[in-house]
């Protein structure tokens, strides 16, 4: 079982210790925001996250950010940060009706047929087995199930 939370720190360095590493610390965090916490238009919300830690996948938000600067160059500008993180998981919604399964056998499902459907295709569709097809058509009142007209509503009871 997943975790509901992660906390953790991060450090940013900007110090020059590896080489080929950023510079400027205020781009780097601002980097980093841009993606756990900004606001995102076109979603209306902050980013869904996966993190990924050796085997574990996480899917998540940012729930706390702590910030500390902890050096400093002699002109007062940051090199060095410390940032404490809390993840609260999350999973988004396209997912989580995945994961729920609504085209479950279990339930009942109302179908409004469509140009080109067919019974053993809508079974397919709902059970994952074309072979009930007997069955939902008696269930349907159907004696012709060969040729569904567009637009007619087919019941799908629950299988037991």
């Amino acid at each position: 079982m997943l975790p509901s939370r992660l906390r953790f720190e991060l450090l940013f360095d900007v110090t020059g210790a590896l080489p080929n590493s950023a510079t400027d610390l205020a781009e780097e965090i601002n980097s980093f925001l841009s993606v756990v916490y900004n606001y995102q238009g076109s979603i209306h919300e902050p980013y869904y996250l996966k993190l990924y830690w050796g085997t574990l996948v996480f899917g998540a938000r940012l729930m706390d950010l702590q910030l500390q600067y902890t050096l400093f160059r002699p002109d007062g500008s940051p090199l060095r940060a410390r940032a404490e993180v809390s993840f609260a998981s999350f999973v988004d919604p396209k997912t989580m009706a995945k994961q729920e399964n609504k085209q479950s056998a279990d339930l009942t499902h109302v179908v409004t047929v469509r140009e080109g459907d067919s019974l053993p295709l809508l079974c397919q569709r709902i059970y994952g087995d074309a072979t009930c097809y007997p069955w939902v058509a008696r269930a349907n009142g159907l004696t012709h199930f060969q040729r569904l007209r567009a637009g007619t509503r087919l019941v799908f009871p629950p299988m037991k």
